[in-house]
Order: structure tokens, then sequence, then C-alpha cells
């Protein structure tokens, strides 16, 4: 297929258009100290645009073709990147929020290579509102979430988890036997204000078992 020298300016503008709005995507991420930053971004929205673009115009030389076909075939492919985004640490699950992130790059990569850019360039600028907002709620959230490591000495109970936590809302635990007599616990405790924090660990100082007491 041959395309005139003015489609080509345009397709190459779709290009660049989904290559920013994956750019300004990527530096809100990089700014917040993700894995996935303005390279990744950018790359996924400057991809995903030439996927739509080859979809939509490489095949209309061929009979009955399929503009839907390829591009229906990134979103599988972007599984694969986000698969290797997330990971698990301390019982918490981190890198959820990118992958999420980088489909949604996608999405508007291909909104952008299609020649949608109104609702591309929309769905850039509210999907950053949606993250500040969603960002500023989960800082207060986390503020009332800790996660602790207590070690207690002649201690052979393995429930003495419920004794450490009546009272508060506990999110995960783990409980190991160490040597000596010793438990290690690892909790995370939601809790409802500061002064249940302060309650919960002056509590926890008091002990006279408490071998060590720790944030992690």
């Amino acid at each position: 297929m041959h395309l005139t020298m003015g489609m080509n300016g345009i397709l190459i503008l779709r290009l660049l258009v989904g290559s920013i709005c994956g750019f300004v995507i990527g530096y809100e991420r990089q700014a917040n100290f993700k894995d996935a930053g303005i390279k990744t971004h950018m790359i996924v929205g400057f991809s995903a645009s030439l996927v739509m673009i080859v979809s939509k115009y490489g095949f209309e030389d061929s009979f009955n073709y399929d503009a839907a076909r390829i591009a229906a075939q990134l979103i599988s492919g972007i599984g694969f990147l986000g698969a290797g985004i997330i990971y698990k640490r301390n019982f918490h699950i981190n890198g959820l929020t990118t992958a999420a992130g980088i489909l949604a790059t996608a999405a508007i990569g291909l909104a952008i290579g299609s020649g949608l850019y109104v609702v591309g360039i929309a769905a850039t600028l509210c999907l950053l509102v949606l993250r500040m907002i969603a960002q500023r709620t989960e800082r207060t959230l986390k503020t009332m979430q800790q996660s602790y490591r207590i070690v207690l000495k002649n201690q052979e109970d393995m429930e003495v988890i419920h004794d450490l936590c009546n009272g508060y809302y506990l999110l995960s635990y783990k409980v190991e036997k160490m040597e000596e007599l010793q438990v290690a616990i690892e909790a995370t405790i939601v809790f409802s204000n500061e002064a249940q924090i302060e309650l919960f660990t002056s509590r926890i100082m008091k002990r006279d078992d408490l071998v060590s007491f720790e944030l992690y």
C-alpha cells in the first residue's frame, strides 16, 4: 500500500503523540520511584501506536483484512511485560499498579494510533489525576498500617500472636520457632489512629519476654 505524504505525516504525528503520552505517564511513575518509569512507558506508548497503525493501514491492500487482529494481540503481549513487573516481598504483592499502568499506556497508544487524539490525550490526563488521588488516599491509609518483627523468649505457644494483636486488625502474620525457645513474629497490623499505634508499641516494649522489636 502506498500512503500519501500527508497521510504519512499524520501517522508519524500519531507515533509522536503516543510516545509523549507514555512519557508523561512514565514521568509520574518515576517521580514516585517505581521500577517502570519514563523509558518503559514511552516505549509502550510508541509501540502500541505503531501496532495500531500497522493493524489499520498495513493490510488495506489485502482481501477481506481484519483491522483489529494485530491490535488485539497487543493486549496479550502486554500481559508478559506486566508479569515481569509484579513481585512478592514481605507478604505484600508489589508492582500491580505499575503493571496496570503499562496496560493503560498500551490502550492509550492504541487510541492514538487509530486517530482518536482527543480520547487518548483525555485518557492520559484522567489516568494521571486518578493516580494522584489514589496515591494521596494510600498514603493516608499506610500511616495507619505498620509491619513489625517481634522476637520473644521462652515462648513455645504458637498462638502467641493472638495475645499480642488482640483488639487490632491483623492483616497478615508469620510465626517462626527459633532456638532457645524463642519465637519470631512478623505481623502487619492496621490501626484506627496514631494513638492505637503508640498504645500497641508501648504494650510490646513493656513485655518482660521481649528480645527485639522493630519495624520492617
